[in-house]
This record gives C-alpha cells, sequence and structure tokens, in this order.
C-alpha cells in the first residue's frame, strides 16, 4: 500500500517521488508512488494537482486495493522523479477544510446540530447538518454563528503555514465527522 506522507506532514510542497508502478485509468497514464503527499479526493475534500516529473498530476485517487493512484496528462517511467503539489490549491482546501471543523464546533455548541456531510468545491463549500427542524429552539441567531465560529480563524498570508501553537493541539482534539483512513 502507498505510504500517505499528507497525513504526516500536510504542509510538504516538494518532494522525490519513487515510482513504483505505471498504470492506465480511462485511458490517461497514471502512476503509483511508493509514498505520497498529494491527496486524494476523500471525505468531501477534492484531490491536489500539481507535477510529477514532466507530466501533470490531474487527479489522485484511491484504488480499491488502497494504493493511491497518480493520473497524469503524460507518461512517466519506473524511478525516481521530482513532484511539486500545487500549493496554492492544497492551502485553500486546508483553510477552507480547517474552517469547515470550526463551523461544525459551532454548530454542535449553539444548535446540538452535528455535521453529517461536507464537500468542498472549487466555487462552494457546504456542510450538512444533522437539525431535525429549522426551528427546534435552539437555532442560532444569525448574528451569533459568524461571531462564534471566529474567534478560531486568523487569516494567514498565502503560501505560508501558520504559526504552531499550543492553540493547534486544541484544534486537533476537535471530534471529525470521519477519521482519515490509511
Amino acid at each position: 500500500m502507498t505510504v500517505r506522507r499528507y497525513y504526516t506532514d500536510s504542509y510538504a510542497r516538494t518532494f522525490t517521488a519513487n515510482v513504483v508502478e505505471l498504470a492506465t485509468s480511462g485511458g490517461s497514464p497514471a502512476a503509483i508512488l511508493q509514498e505520497t503527499f498529494f491527496y486524494p479526493t476523500s471525505g468531501g475534500q477534492p484531490h491536489d494537482t500539481g507535477r510529477l516529473g514532466s507530466s501533470g498530476v490531474r487527479d489522485v485517487s484511491i484504488r480499491e486495493d488502497g494504493m493511491v493512484l497518480h493520473l497524469l496528462d503524460a507518461p512517466l517511467e519506473h524511478g525516481p522523479a521530482e513532484a511539486v503539489i500545487d500549493w496554492p490549491r492544497r492551502f485553500d482546501h486546508m483553510q477552507q477544510h480547517t474552517g469547515q471543523h470550526i463551523l461544525s464546533q459551532a454548530f454542535i455548541q449553539v444548535a446540538d446540530a452535528p455535521t453529517i456531510g461536507f464537500h468542498l468545491g472549487a466555487e462552494t463549500v457546504s456542510i450538512d447538518l444533522g437539525l431535525p427542524g429549522i426551528d427546534n429552539g435552539k437555532s442560532p441567531t444569525p448574528w451569533r454563528q459568524p461571531t462564534k465560529s471566529s474567534r478560531g480563524t486568523r487569516r494567514f498570508a498565502p503560501g505560508s503555514p501558520p504559526p504552531r501553537s499550543s492553540r493547534s493541539s486544541a484544534f486537533a482534539r476537535l471530534p471529525r465527522s470521519k477519521a482519515p483512513s490509511g
């Protein structure tokens, strides 16, 4: 199975990949790496894009056997290849995904409404809530919801990771609707 390094270092932008298997998917070339930092489509979050050697990475998915498949725009060869993740896209997804966790916690605390689904797209983000009715006596007022959720957000310069602090560990303890697999 492919070692999924994106779980232990989501800030990696470049790495030397080892292409261990070549494949095709839907008539397009694809590669399996020994380990990868490219995030596959999973849990409502879109896949990473970037470059693998001289090929563009167009899609990343998980095969039934657990291997991470990198769909390419041109064929590669076995062996080492320099990999570059499209950082602006990755960082945007990371910020939106973190925002979803903050909002999900606010919805639980204010409206007792757990997150039951999440979708992050190029233009929109949606959070599906397990709320029996809109007006159950616990619905947040429009001005309280953003105030509560904005306490945990901070704006970072594009391309720079947020500072590491004790607050990071507090966010790591927040419940997830789906634990990472692999």
